[in-house]
């Protein structure tokens, strides 16, 4: 046990000697809408979203628009507030508002319980990047710590990208840990940055991605953590990129499937 504790200060005193802005995550803009409300009044579900919007924000992974800049959108466009649930209507909203993505979501009641369900729509693609829902029993007492509940699974799963910084055999070390919202048992994927794609006036547009492997957290200190490899298709490398397994399935094409299937679409 004493070797195994003098084998990890070097890497552990390493981590803590990186500047700041190596483990710094760049906040995402996100528009919350008011949900919409199901077999309830809509001031309950407009409550329940201007707490989620505080609650997202408290994260620390979110820049989020204030309810009256949205609202001025809104009025200018001929919308309402709640119940948009038209993704390209929805998308253009979050292109005036600026942001990069835009959040839509019910609130619905049965009885004494609630549930709240939500879709991230991203405004670059149009597409949901995650829907997720949160199940409150108690009545409306309990609806705060539910919905602190869902920010957090939020937060852990939107914008939570690290890199592989050691690899040891068959475990490796990466700059997500508890800070990061990790725990033992956590799965992710370890991506392989591609070509580069510019547009006609070399801007950058983005990148052919790849999942090359999955793995297991086993140790997780404050600002790194330790994982088992469970899988992977190509040997990993210090740099590649991991992703909470659920946020990074849409990449999961190999060049073999590409070259089986020429179809298959580029995400970036």
């Amino acid at each position: 046990m004493r070797l195994r504790l003098y084998f990890f200060l070097p890497f552990v005193f390493l981590s803590l000697g990186l500047p700041q802005e190596s483990f710094s995550r760049e906040k995402i803009t996100v528009a919350v809408f008011d949900f919409e409300a199901k077999n309830l009044n809509q001031e309950t579900a407009d409550a329940a979203t201007d707490l989620l919007r505080t609650e997202l924000f408290n994260t620390g992974r979110f820049q989020v628009a204030e309810r009256d800049q949205i609202r001025k959108i809104l009025d200018e466009q001929n919308f309402q507030m709640s119940g948009l649930t038209d993704a390209e209507d929805a998308v253009e909203i979050g292109r005036l508002l600026n942001v990069r993505a835009i959040m839509v979501g019910t609130v619905n009641r049965l009885g004494n319980t609630y549930f709240i369900n939500m879709r991230l729509i991203s405004v670059r693609t149009g597409m949901v990047g995650l829907a997720e829902s949160i199940k409150c029993t108690g009545g409306e007492d309990k609806l705060p710590d539910a919905i602190s509940d869902l920010a957090r699974k939020i937060a852990q799963k939107v914008g939570l990208e690290g890199s592989l910084v050691q690899l040891e055999e068959k475990n490796v070390f990466i700059d997500l840990g508890a800070d990061d919202g990790l725990k033992k048992g956590d799965v992710l994927s370890v991506i392989r940055l591609g070509n580069v794609i510019k547009d006609l006036e070399e801007r950058v547009i983005g990148t052919q991605d790849a999942v090359i492997g999955t793995i297991e957290i086993t140790q997780v200190q404050e600002r790194f953590s330790e994982a088992t490899i469970k899988e992977q298709s190509d040997t990993l490398k210090i740099g590649d990129r991991v992703k909470p397994w659920d946020e990074a399935k849409n990449l999961r094409v190999t060049d073999k499937e590409k070259e089986k299937n020429p179809d298959v679409p580029i995400i970036f």
